[in-house]
C-alpha cells in the first residue's frame, strides 16, 4: 500500500504532529482546516484511511499511523 498523501492531508498531518496529537476527533480536523465544510473533512478522512495515513478507531475518532509504518500491521497504544 502506498502512502501518497495530497495537499490537504499534508496539511493536516502538519498540524496535528506540531500539536503532538496522535489520537484526533473529526471536530480537531474540522477546525484545522478551517475552510472546508464537515462533509468534505469527512470525504478527506475516509480517503487518509484507505491510503493507511490513519486508523479510524470508532465513529469520529482517529488514530494518526506513523509514516514509516505498514498500516496492515500497526496497531496503536491503547495507554492514553
Amino acid at each position: 500500500m502506498k502512502k501518497n498523501i495530497s495537499y490537504r492531508s499534508s496539511e493536516l498531518l502538519n498540524v496535528l504532529i506540531e500539536q503532538k496529537k496522535v489520537f484526533f476527533k473529526l471536530n480537531n480536523a474540522v477546525k484545522i482546516l478551517s475552510n472546508k465544510e464537515n462533509t468534505t473533512v469527512r470525504k478527506l478522512l475516509s480517503y487518509m484511511t484507505k491510503r493507511g495515513v490513519i486508523m479510524r478507531i470508532k465513529e469520529g475518532l482517529y488514530h494518526r499511523i506513523p509514516y514509516e509504518q505498514k498500516p496492515d500491521q500497526y496497531f496503536p497504544t491503547w495507554c492514553i
